[in-house]
């Protein structure tokens, strides 16, 4: 019988896309790493895949645009004192408005990635995630 192997959340990054001083999207792209590779998150209506990703999304600081377009990076993980955390489970699904990615940590609360398929726009929801890491 095989071993069961829990992976650990390395890492967990987020660019937002800003138009015009206006919040678009708040995951355009979502970044995870895990068992020591960053693996890309991405959403179409109703499809979600996962994608390896050769690059660090590093740094996070510069923001690539300019004044009309605008996507900033998050460390979600580090910002909210999930890096570490083991995954319980990963599961995905859709429903009558979006797709999405939930991420179970042990002892540590829910990770859903969201993408509403009416507004092509994605968003990150934290369930029983202590947010006073949030600066």
């Amino acid at each position: 019988m095989a071993k069961s192997r829990r992976a650990k959340l390395e890492g967990l990054v987020v660019q937002e896309f800003w138009h015009e001083g206006e919040l678009e999207d708040g995951a355009n792209v979502t970044w995870l790493r895990v068992n020591g590779k960053w693996h890309d998150l991405c959403f179409e209506p109703g499809i979600v895949f996962w994608r390896r990703n050769w690059k660090d999304p590093f740094p996070l600081d510069e923001g690539v645009g300019d004044d009309a377009f605008y996507y900033p990076r998050q460390d979600l993980g580090k910002k909210y004192g999930v890096i570490g955390s083991e995954i319980r489970s990963c599961e995905a699904g859709t429903d009558e408005s979006s797709t999405w990615v939930e991420i179970a940590l042990d002892g540590m609360g829910t990770i859903t990635l969201r993408h509403q398929d009416e507004t092509e726009s994605a968003f990150v929801e934290l369930q029983g995630i202590d947010k006073s890491h949030d600066s």
